[in-house]
């Protein structure tokens, strides 16, 4: 099933292994450029992987494969960089922070950054390990040097915004914004919000359908 999805790769001069590693290898790369893109605060690309539909039917089946033992850390990876790029580029769209709704929007999606970039890197380390094999028993590792470094880009970034930001911090208030300017009856909206009191640390929000 796996190597229909690598036709140009699958012929008998590759193993099983080798196919393997060309796909995921592949998957860090585009994970790379699009990432590389937020870097140069351009939007990145969401990106998409069709290995786990596959893994999917593997386990509904019963199907033991190579895939299974391969995979998690390669779908917590596109989890978390997707993650990444749609609050990235979330916080492009609204980074005039002087405006009090960029503001809340901006850090909201800060954060949610900064915690996928931890998730995203702690996936790298675990592909790290995974040690795959080509025909001639040579071990197959994954290049992750260059997508590393524009976490460690984007990780900088990130820091020099926080401390825009605290600068730029209310004194005091609570603030809640929706990510539409205009909302249609029984529409799904995002909320984004802060709340600047020193005794107050939550806000439990009640709706009725």
């Amino acid at each position: 099933i796996f190597l229909l999805l690598l036709p140009h790769t699958s012929g008998a001069q590759f193993g099983e292994d080798e196919v393997i590693h060309h796909y995921f290898q592949a998957l860090i790369d585009r994970g790379h450029e699009s990432l590389q893109n937020l870097t140069y605060n351009k939007k990145g690309t969401l990106i998409s992987a069709e290995v786990f539909n596959v893994t999917k039917d593997l386990e509904r089946h019963g199907i033991d494969h190579k895939l299974l033992e391969v995979s998690p850390p390669f779908k917590t990876f596109l989890t978390s960089l997707n993650n990444i790029v749609l609050n990235y580029n979330r916080m492009i769209e609204h980074r005039k922070v002087e405006d009090p709704q960029n503001f809340s929007i901006f850090k909201v999606s800060l954060e949610h950054v900064r915690g996928n970039l931890t998730t995203l890197q702690e996936s790298l380390d675990e592909i790290e390990k995974i040690k795959l094999r080509d025909r001639e028993g040579k071990v197959l590792k994954f290049n992750t040097s260059v997508i590393r470094e524009d976490l460690n880009n984007l990780l900088k970034n990130i820091e020099r915004y926080s401390k825009k930001l605290e600068r730029l911090e209310p004194e005091k208030g609570f603030f809640l914004y929706v990510d539409r300017d205009i909302v249609y009856l029984n529409s799904k909206v995002r909320l984004y919000g802060h709340i600047y009191y020193p005794d107050v640390h939550h806000i439990v929000l009640f709706h009725n359908n």
